[in-house]
């Protein structure tokens, strides 16, 4: 019989789901309507990947932390990237990352260390391209056809 330890449902409590080392945690912020998302990958070397991250009560920090160092924030898009400057300073090791297409609008914000496409791999993860993902410089291409055009 397996019987759970105390600690065991202070992760499930704290943390939320759990699939191998992915864990999915879930958080609320002041004036939003649906609930916020964050994926921890825990790597081999104990080290964490934070995907999409969003802020944390107390508690629920310091369980990310006895889980292991930050180590890499993955922010995918502009729309992710309200909560990087946070944990930026509070994890000043931290190594953000972002997809190519993407980092122009999250420099508005953040500073850009590195592309998911060239870390990631390097640490066992794949990167993949979603169906209707606008290419890298989409942005420009789409205003330079506008002024063309007279609009």
């Amino acid at each position: 019989m397996i019987r759970r330890t105390p600690a065991r449902k202070h992760w499930r409590e704290l943390l939320g789901r759990r699939l191998g080392n992915l864990r999915w945690v879930r958080s609320a912020q002041a004036g939003m309507p649906l609930p916020r998302n964050m994926a921890v990958y825990r790597l081999p070397s104990g080290d964490l990947v934070l995907h999409s991250v969003a802020c944390l009560d107390a508690a629920r920090m310091a369980a990310l932390e006895a889980l292991g160092t930050p180590k890499y924030m993955i922010v995918p898009n502009e729309g992710h990237r309200t909560d990087a400057p946070r944990y930026k300073q509070r994890y000043p090791a931290i190594k953000v990352l972002a997809p190519a297409g993407s980092r122009a609008k999250i420099e508005e914000v953040i500073p850009v260390e590195a592309l998911c496409e060239d870390v990631l791999p390097g640490l066992g993860i794949v990167c993949h391209d979603p169906d209707g993902a606008k290419p890298p410089g989409h942005e420009r291409s789409t205003r330079s056809r506008s002024r063309a055009a007279g609009r």
